[in-house]
């Protein structure tokens, strides 16, 4: 589980040089960059307090499992920010979406 965090948080802060880049050249605001980024830290924020109430209430394995789930999804939510380069308002919505499931995920791992 340790090597899957690691690989997963190693992809995700791959991004970070490469990024600010991307979203330049695809003509998105530069204040989006920051926003992208702080989106996770927010998600934490806000998904720890609920992960901890139902820790106690359901299996550590169950948590585990959807935060590993969650991981994926927020992958393939990158993975598909590649394919909507035209619509910029459609880019942000699965970006922040994906740092929202990051977020979440590291919280319920």
């Amino acid at each position: 589980m340790c090597l899957i965090v690691g690989m997963s948080n190693s992809a995700y802060a791959l991004l970070a040089p490469f990024m600010p880049e991307y979203l330049h050249e695809i003509h998105v605001p530069e204040n989006y960059n920051e926003k992208i980024f702080a989106t996770y830290s927010l998600a934490v924020i806000l998904c720890s307090p609920i992960v901890a109430f139902f820790l106690g209430r359901v299996k550590r394995r169950t948590f585990i499992q959807i935060g590993l789930f969650c991981m994926g999804l927020a992958m393939f939510g990158f993975a598909s920010t590649t394919l909507v380069k035209d619509n910029i308002t459609q880019f942000l919505i699965f970006t922040f979406m994906a740092r929202f499931l990051q977020g979440f995920s590291s919280s319920a791992i």
